[in-house]
């Protein structure tokens, strides 16, 4: 498969079949023109949505007639396997924010997580619905979700072989979340290799033998 940050939270993800994969795509202009990312060309079959917020929910932008996976639970299709665990977009059980699905999705031999606009840690139950993790998308810009030193705690309780950060500040959200770089430092002090893809897609597998942080350069820049 081939996984390409499209930008913010929103993944594009390739499958061998040719079957397109959008994860949480935003609305080109949302929140008075906050999020400045490119609209999607590319045609998708499925898309996936963690929440109803403009910034991940932005199906009636994405070409193409997708079916839409919303829910949580199992949902089971001819190309992949995914679960939704239900968990919420801040500490305070989504009373501030609202819900938000966690999708763990499984296609040709790996699993990849979506994060969403994840607001707490997980608990020991979700971690172990969450394992094995082939490759973690998980934010770290914080206000809004999880910030980078929580994101570190996901990431060393799931141990992914692959992470990629997401929902941070670039120049084309005008949110008050953080950069990337708080992330990064985190993961090099813990002796991580960080890899940046400034092509902003990679090609999967091969896997790590150990794990990477892999920085993509959103693909959507304005």
């Amino acid at each position: 498969m081939t996984v390409e940050f499209v930008g913010h939270a929103c993944f594009l993800i390739t499958l061998a079949s040719g079957k397109v994969i959008v994860m949480d795509p935003y609305r080109p202009g949302a929140f008075g023109g906050a999020i400045k990312y490119r609209a999607l060309t590319t045609p998708a079959d499925y898309v996936f949505v963690s929440h109803h917020h403009a910034d991940h929910d932005g199906v009636k932008d994405v070409p193409g007639t997708p079916q839409v996976i919303q829910t949580p639970g199992e949902h089971r299709t001819k190309d992949f396997v995914a679960v939704g665990l239900s968990t919420f977009h801040d500490t305070a059980k989504g009373k501030e924010r609202g819900p938000n699905i966690v999708f763990a999705l499984d296609a040709e031999g790996l699993r990849v997580v979506h994060l969403g606009d994840l607001g707490h840690l997980l608990d020991s139950t979700q971690i172990r619905e969450l394992r094995p993790v082939s490759v973690l998308l998980v934010p770290v810009g914080g206000h809004f979700t999880i910030d980078a030193k929580e994101a570190w705690k996901i990431v060393e309780a799931l141990e992914p072989r692959v992470v990629i950060p997401m929902h941070y500040k670039t120049p084309a959200v005008d949110f008050p979340i953080a950069g990337v770089e708080d992330f990064l430092k985190i993961a090099e002090a813990h002796g991580v290799t960080v890899r940046r893809f400034p092509e902003g897609k990679v090609n999967l597998p091969p896997l790590p033998e150990r794990m990477e942080v892999w920085v993509l350069s959103p693909t959507h820049m304005p």
